[in-house]
């Protein structure tokens, strides 16, 4: 495989034995190339190495983001009362500001509208371009009694991994679509799984009889499809992971837009209020430059990024999903549901 010049230094096929071999005599372990001990086991793989990944600790990030609000003066309100909002204040013919729960209202020049999975419920008019769905998360604690594991699990070692991300099928339940990172530092191991992007269609839209995906996060269970995904590639790949307890299951809800591109624009319609979401599974990693480009809507300064992310036109046919609403088979009233302390049956 032919990288560029400029970082062909720090990606390795990992079929390439030369360069795995130079990687190994400069330092980096053996493991990073085969994690899941495949070669050794006659399985066939293939993939890169790319040595300028690595993670994100999210909720640190928000801490620091939360504090540098607090640093510019930013005021906040925050809570289940006045922090949650209830509707959008009308003023002629533009939106004036929001209404929260504890019946205040908050006058604006501008709304901006950055609420993650709860965007489409808070925006309906954006529906045709965005869709909340859902990820499958599955946590695991190493046991301090098991030093073998925690050796093997550990970031010097062990790569933060994908596994054939558009390879999921939902007739075989092949694995695919997944992801996961070395241990933490309190050992705890991550895995995802995104093969299958779930719908709660719920939430009832403004006019019609149609409805809306809306985040459920009152779920401890996960999807059976996404269980036996994971427990399937555990039990290829990481073996010794499946005699311990299962932590946690949860779903985590993104908001896919139509090409999997951000929509950050001024609503259509309704001056004084904008969007800023179409995070689309991948949208966090964007936190320290993605503000930029809010603040370019804002002042209307036309980039190349406001005119890629502007509101657009719905395209026909496939549609990131999009196409099968609340009559495909991805909504969660269509799931069978298993609890976290299956793992081990």
């Amino acid at each position: 495989m032919n990288f560029p010049k400029q970082i062909k230094h720090t990606q390795y096929r990992i079929t390439d034995q030369q360069r795995t071999q130079e990687a190994t005599q400069s330092g980096i372990p053996a493991s990073k190339f085969d994690p899941f001990n495949r070669a050794s086991r006659g399985l066939k793989t293939d993939g890169i190495l790319d040595m300028t990944a690595g993670y994100t600790l999210a909720s640190k990030a928000c801490t620091y983001a939360l504090h540098l609000c607090h640093h510019a003066g930013v005021h906040l309100h925050l809570g289940t009362s006045i922090g949650t909002f209830t509707s959008f204040l009308n003023a002629s013919t533009k939106i004036a500001g929001i209404k929260t729960a504890d019946n205040i209202t908050h006058q604006a020049a501008l709304v901006i509208v950055a609420t993650g999975g709860w965007t489409p419920s808070l925006l309906p008019t954006s529906q045709s371009l965005l869709e909340t769905t859902a990820g499958t998360v599955l946590t695991i604690n190493l046991p301090p009694s098991r030093p073998d594991l925690w050796d093997k699990y550990a970031p010097e070692k062990f790569p933060v991994w994908s596994w054939n991300m558009g390879g999921y099928d939902a007739a075989s339940e092949n694995p695919g679509g997944l992801y996961g990172f070395p241990r933490t530092p309190e050992g705890v191991i991550k895995f995802g799984f995104r093969g299958a992007k779930w719908t709660n269609y719920a939430f009832p839209a403004s006019s019609g009889n149609t409805k809306i995906s809306y985040p459920k996060t009152d779920v401890e269970e996960i999807p059976k499809r996404a269980f036996n995904v994971v427990k399937a590639f555990c039990a290829e790949n990481m073996p010794d992971l499946l005699d311990l307890e299962l932590q946690r299951g949860r779903l985590c809800w993104y908001t896919d837009s139509v090409d999997n591109s951000f929509l950050i624009s001024r609503v259509p319609g309704q001056p004084g209020l904008m969007v800023a979401s179409g995070g689309s599974g991948h949208g966090f990693k964007f936190l320290p430059v993605l503000g930029k480009h809010v603040v370019d809507v804002v002042e209307g300064n036309s980039t190349e990024y406001t005119k890629m992310f502007a509101w657009r036109d719905v395209p026909k046919g496939k549609r990131n999903g999009l196409e099968e609403g609340e009559k495909g088979w991805r909504t969660l009233d269509k799931q069978k549901f298993v609890q976290s302390r299956e793992w081990k049956l």
